[in-house]
């Protein structure tokens, strides 16, 4: 599908993709999202984190620096994308990467390891 995307774009043709959000082709495409009046995509999903009982107690600023850490669609997409498309299958290189170009997150995560 994404090559079909590409192929497409590349040649200036119109093209409807199912695509979804966040994802890292949508952050690295010329891409806009369809109406859906009938919502028959459903709502938004979202990613949780989760742990173990008493976790928040034994570790309560690593539990708040989880539960404040966000990141914006577009911010996933560009992770992911670091992650999939540049460092394939080593995820631990990819993350440090995309860290490293973003140390916002980082002094974020920081900030919220603090009670």
């Amino acid at each position: 599908m994404v090559s079909d995307l590409e192929a497409a774009l590349d040649n200036e043709n119109e093209i409807v993709v199912t695509l979804w959000t966040p994802f890292w082709a949508t952050t690295n495409f010329d891409v806009r999202e369809l109406e859906d009046p009938d919502n028959i995509y459903g709502d938004p999903e979202a990613l949780h984190t989760l742990g173990r009982d008493g976790f928040s107690d034994d570790y309560p600023e690593v539990a708040n620096m989880i539960e404040n850490f966000s990141l914006t669609d577009d911010q996933f997409g560009d992770l992911e994308d670091t992650m999939v498309n540049e460092f394939d299958e080593d995820d631990q290189a990819a993350v440090q990467a995309w860290l490293e170009e973003n140390p916002d997150i980082v002094d974020d995560m920081a900030d919220n390891l603090k009670d």
